[in-house]
């Protein structure tokens, strides 16, 4: 966290946007994986889905640089350990059959951390000062190389190669952005009141556009071929498109101030993230969500709620071993 004095003293300079719009995505997550127990939340999960992990993964890539002490801390063994532990909870407690114990096919939502690991590496790489055109086109590379990587049938679960190349694009476009942070004339177009508007109706419509065009939930993952997720490459371009208006929406209208819970929560989401899976997969083993539609969508934030409220609470932080993130 950044300070700068004024008058002998410090004051807080931290942009807590990001922090804010983080605890959003988070309850999204858990949201979006309690949606997956019962039938009928198609459409909202669709929604969800159309923008929740680009939007996390541009402000992942906001903050991201190259400290190997990190990556290995924070990343590399929390991955090793919840790889881990899933596989004997799916055996022991769920009483499931479950491979043995690997580690080059993450355990379902462990496949955000191989990514994360794999771009905080691919920073180091990366050129550190270049001009808009040269960003540009990293950029757009990126983004024909998560559109061409549908074509190639062996690239899926293993290593999370697929969503890895599919979601890069957004990792840069954070990375990138900052070098725009400081450009006032900039911020002050985007900015613009019109423009927010215009990108809240084509973030919202694109949406709506991939539910009425009932494009399959493989495709939004991201983890799976067009012939194995029975979509066409057009589907991932739409999914692209919509997802950066939403970036601009999540930049834009979120509020920069420190609201409290909602950004403490937002500042410590890698807990929540890591642990709500217990959650779901006991829920799911135990058919809980057994009701009609609107009892089940109560539960679903009923349970959102609890887990967000418990899994970021600082005692786990601390039992986990994660410290206060310095975005």
């Amino acid at each position: 966290m950044k300070k700068r004095p004024v008058s002998g003293k410090t004051i807080d300079s931290r942009d807590y946007r990001y922090d804010n719009i983080k605890f959003i995505l988070i309850v999204l997550v858990v949201c979006g994986h309690l949606l997956e127990l019962f039938k009928g939340a198609d459409a909202l999960y669709k929604f969800i889905y159309s923008f929740h992990m680009p939007v996390f993964i541009f402000v992942t890539g906001r903050f991201a640089k190259f400290d190997i002490k990190k990556i290995l801390c924070k990343l590399v063994v929390p991955y090793f350990i919840f790889q881990i532990l899933y596989l004997i909870f799916d055996a022991t407690v769920l009483k499931q059959k479950t491979p043995k114990i690997q580690f080059t096919t993450p355990y379902w939502l462990l496949w955000y951390l191989i990514a994360i690991i794999i771009y905080h590496i691919v920073v180091f790489v990366l050129p550190k000062k270049v001009n808009n055109a040269l960003s540009l086109g990293i950029i757009v590379v990126a983004f024909l190389a998560g559109i061409l990587i549908g074509y190639v049938e062996k690239a899926g679960y293993y290593l999370s190669v697929s969503r890895i190349v599919v979601f890069f694009p957004f990792f840069l476009l954070g990375y990138y952005s900052r070098e725009f942070e400081d450009d006032k004339r900039l911020s002050d177009i985007l900015s613009k009141k019109w423009l927010v508007i215009a990108e809240v109706i084509l973030a919202v419509s694109g949406s709506l556009l991939i539910i009425k065009q009932k494009i399959p939930n493989k495709i939004l993952y991201g983890s799976y071929s067009y012939e194995a997720g029975k979509g066409q490459w057009w589907m991932r371009l739409l999914i692209y498109i919509v997802a950066l208006f939403w970036i601009g929406v999540f930049t834009n209208i979120v509020s920069g101030r420190k609201l409290t819970v909602i950004t403490s929560y937002g500042q410590n989401t890698l807990p929540i993230f890591l642990m709500h899976g217990f959650v779901v997969k006991l829920l799911k083993r135990y058919d809980f969500f057994k009701y009609g539609l609107y009892m089940n969508m109560l539960f679903v934030c009923i349970i959102t709620a609890v887990v967000v409220l418990l899994f970021g609470y600082p005692w786990i932080k601390a039992a986990l071993g994660f410290d206060k993130r310095k975005n």
